[in-house]
């Protein structure tokens, strides 16, 4: 969804807003999960992180501009 946001409708800041609160949310969840599932999941919030701060950074280059 915060892709979609970013990317697609072209709104940047509901993109970053999504994209943090997801991983807000999923680091509360990350002790429960089993070993099995750990790995993907660590991958996929490891991506999201990359993301938010890619576009964090991105946003404060524009804002300069």
């Amino acid at each position: 969804m915060a892709v979609f946001f970013y990317e697609i409708k072209g709104d940047k800041k509901e993109g970053c807003k999504i994209a943090k609160m997801a991983f807000e949310e999923s680091m509360k969840y990350l002790d429960n999960l089993e070993n099995l599932k750990s790995k993907d999941v660590l991958l996929l919030i490891q991506l999201l992180k990359e993301n938010l701060i890619f576009w964090s950074s991105e946003m404060g280059d524009e804002e300069q501009n």
